[in-house]
């Protein structure tokens, strides 16, 4: 088999994974959002924006965290109370835009179209009682500098199209695993490498061979 077709096989088997991944958490009565950032324009290459992006969104979660974790310092609390969260790149196609309205045609254009969508699995309740919708939107008001739009939906059915849109640009070949954001960082004393996939569910690790 050919590098082309062990890579796309190897893709498919990483997004059927992650399908099944949040459809065990939807079984297991999780709630789980899908909210995707649009930015202002960012200078610099692709990778270099994608940089500011992921940091822009580090900005966001921080105090989304709070709410969750008394402790961000707990590796403990960070593993059973913290909201885990994937941030994947994504370009806009632009074949459509003529039919939206110019201030989202601008919004798309900016980046050349990147921007990211966001999986959040919200593994228990915040310390307030607010939802997680309710946090993030308040988060985006204090610390939302750079985002110029954003979508907040809950994910309650067909999680492998959930799987297939947000991994998009990966099936493309646009943009690898190595471009995929996951909150919250936990401190350990594993190597950076198995440190970066720690929260990577053992049926996605395994078609990423990390």
């Amino acid at each position: 088999m050919s590098n082309y077709y062990q890579e796309r096989s190897r893709t498919k088997k990483l997004i059927s994974g992650f399908g099944d991944y949040i459809e065990d958490q939807l079984a297991d009565q999780i709630p789980v959002y899908l909210v995707t950032f649009m930015f202002d324009h960012i200078s610099g290459s692709p990778h270099q924006q994608l940089a500011e992006m992921h940091r822009i969104f580090g900005n966001i979660y921080s105090p989304v965290l709070t709410r969750y974790v008394k402790k961000p310092r707990s590796s403990y609390d960070l593993s059973t109370r913290a909201p885990i969260v994937y941030v994947l790149p994504d370009l806009q196609k632009k074949k459509g835009l003529e039919k939206r309205q110019p201030q989202t045609i601008q919004q798309v254009r900016a980046n050349d179209g990147l921007h990211v969508h966001s999986l959040w699995f919200e593994q228990s309740e915040s310390r307030s009682g607010a939802t997680l919708e309710e946090i993030i939107k308040r988060a985006l008001a204090v610390s939302g500098h750079g985002v110029s739009n954003h979508d907040i939906r809950p994910v309650t059915h067909d999680p492998h199209d959930v799987a297939d849109y947000v991994m998009g640009s990966i099936k493309r070949g646009q943009h690898g695993m190595d471009d995929v954001l996951i909150l919250p960082r936990v401190t350990t004393e594993l190597g950076a490498k198995e440190n970066r996939y720690r929260q990577v569910p053992d049926h996605i690790r395994r078609s990423i061979s990390v």
